[in-house]
């Protein structure tokens, strides 16, 4: 389950709501992951967000900085989005790496 505080839980709330709505159809998969999802955190802890799209692109990007910034201006709150395609995540899917057992095991779906 998710270890954020009230104001953490609604910025993430936000987040993935405008993400989902910007990105649609490209959008194959948001997921918490890392300390905030295992509850390993500490005082300076991020939130740590996957954001798996089909295609990757400048205005995909844009997108999502825009959305970041309002959120981090809005809420104080520190978002850490990685993003990948979907064949870079199969890639880390394929080699089995440290990266995808972390999110396999401690995800959560947005």
């Amino acid at each position: 389950m998710f270890f954020l505080n009230p104001t953490e839980k609604k910025a993430l709330n936000e987040f993935s709501s405008l993400i989902k709505n910007a990105l649609n159809k490209n959008l194959f998969d948001l997921k918490l992951f890392g300390s905030k999802s295992t509850g390993k955190f500490h005082d300076e802890s991020d939130i740590d967000v996957l954001i798996v799209v089909k295609h990757r692109d400048e205005e995909v990007m844009n997108s999502i900085s825009d959305i970041l910034l309002d959120i981090e201006l809005k809420y104080a709150a520190k978002v850490s989005p990685i993003v990948l395609t979907t064949a870079e995540f199969l890639k880390n899917q394929q080699h089995q790496t440290l990266f995808y057992h972390e999110v396999s095991r401690d995800g959560v779906t947005l």
